[in-house]
């Protein structure tokens, strides 16, 4: 496996290892979103968030493949059908708010370069950490953005379900910190 190509795909940077604190989520991903209003910044918010959440999932299925300790391994594993479950939810509510013309399928393709396989097992419990507590960060940010500026309803509820739920999972990964 080539670990820093996988971390680039996941995250945009290289990883550098460790864990902490996230760092607080950069405005860049939610400042197009502050300009829309109505049904516009409902699309895409819940475009983003879909996004966001598909990260998350992808993080936690490769934790619970490659992860070295047991306990978080279980973590991922049972953070996965939540996330999964977001995913389908925001879509169903997308379908709501502007009904599907097409359908259509992403295939991710990981390749993994630079760095032994060893390499990367040894490191990706830190990896996971620092990356997974990034991503909920913008989850966090994110919903709490719907929650200011969507006027439709059932986003908003949605919006106030994710963060309550982000909230739990961070609380729950501290004892791997």
């Amino acid at each position: 496996m080539k670990r820093a190509a996988l971390c680039l795909f996941l995250t945009g940077t290289a990883f550098a290892g460790g864990g902490g604190a996230p760092p607080p989520p950069t405005d860049d991903a939610l400042r197009p979103l502050r300009g829309l209003s109505g049904r516009a910044f409902d699309l895409a918010w819940l475009d983003e968030m879909t996004g966001r959440q598909t990260v998350l999932g992808g993080l936690s299925e490769l934790e619970r493949r490659y992860g070295q300790q047991p306990e978080l391994k279980a973590w991922a594993a049972r953070d996965l059908p939540l996330r999964q479950a977001a995913v389908l939810r925001l879509q169903t509510l997308r379908a709501q708010v502007e009904p599907p013309q097409s359908v259509s399928s992403t295939d991710v393709i990981v390749a993994i370069a630079n760095g032994s396989e060893a390499d990367f097992l040894n490191r990706f419990d830190s990896f996971f950490l620092a990356e997974y507590a990034k991503a909920s960060a913008q989850v966090s940010a994110l919903a709490r953005l719907a929650l200011s500026r969507s006027q439709h309803p059932a986003l908003r509820r949605e919006a106030s379900a994710l963060l309550r739920n982000e909230e739990r999972r961070r609380s729950g990964l501290k004892e791997f910190r």
